[in-house]
């Protein structure tokens, strides 16, 4: 039997909502037909990060299971830092009520913007788990797709770089018109495969992305 990973953030039966709940009803449809792991942190509040499942396997059904990883450490006052230096350059807020050709002038900023403080601010504001990391390195060999949900954090930026072979990976990236979404380390996703869930999403990745290697909504 075929296993499949799907990688997010954070999940759980009471977490409802999101990519959260996006990547779980996906797992109840494929879990019909393969063995799931949905591979997440023990995180369940968003604004810290903190540890609060259990870590290991939780089953969910006989097919279909979530495997939970400790993250390393919480938001601090070093991502408040980081957050407001971009927030200096584009707040979100500012960005959206801006004109389209105002907004070009902040996308070169931030597209100009050091790809160290890119990742370190993926990095720093959540959440990272090198025992997430390590277990997608060391069973990579065991699944036979890998589908990364969320452009934006730690767990498909870095976690998505452990998979060797390129043709396992599907990234559902939901992909907003944000100031995110222009830093230079968003290029890095050019090389994969896209599952978009609206036909906007699409659009809006090729103005990012210049990107032909996408699948259709």
């Amino acid at each position: 039997m075929k296993k499949i990973a799907l990688i997010v953030q954070r999940g759980g039966l009471d977490v409802v909502g999101g990519s959260e709940e996006y990547a779980f009803q996906m797992g109840k449809i494929l879990a019909k037909k393969y063995h799931v792991d949905i591979l997440t942190t023990c995180a369940k509040e968003y604004s810290t990060w903190e540890n609060f499942y259990k870590e290991g396997v939780e089953p969910i059904s006989n097919q279909f299971n979530y495997i939970r990883f400790k993250v390393d450490f919480t938001r601090s006052v070093y991502w408040t830092s980081l957050h407001s230096i971009l927030n200096e350059i584009a707040s979100i807020t500012d960005f959206i009520n801006k004109s389209d050709e105002e907004k070009k002038v902040l996308r070169k900023k931030l597209q100009r913007l050091p790809l160290g403080f890119s990742e370190e601010f993926i990095r720093h504001q959540g959440p990272y788990s090198t025992n997430f990391l390590d277990y997608i390195d060391e069973t990579q060999d065991e699944y036979d797709l890998f589908i990364f949900f969320t452009y934006l954090y730690p767990t498909t930026y870095f976690g998505i770089r452990q998979v060797r072979n390129k043709d396992k990976i599907l990234f559902v990236p939901t992909y907003h018109d944000e100031p995110f979404s222009h830093l230079p380390v968003i290029q890095y996703y050019k090389q994969y495969n896209h599952l978009f869930l609206t036909r906007q999403e699409k659009l809006l990745a090729e103005d990012i992305l210049y990107n032909d290697n996408i699948i259709g909504s």
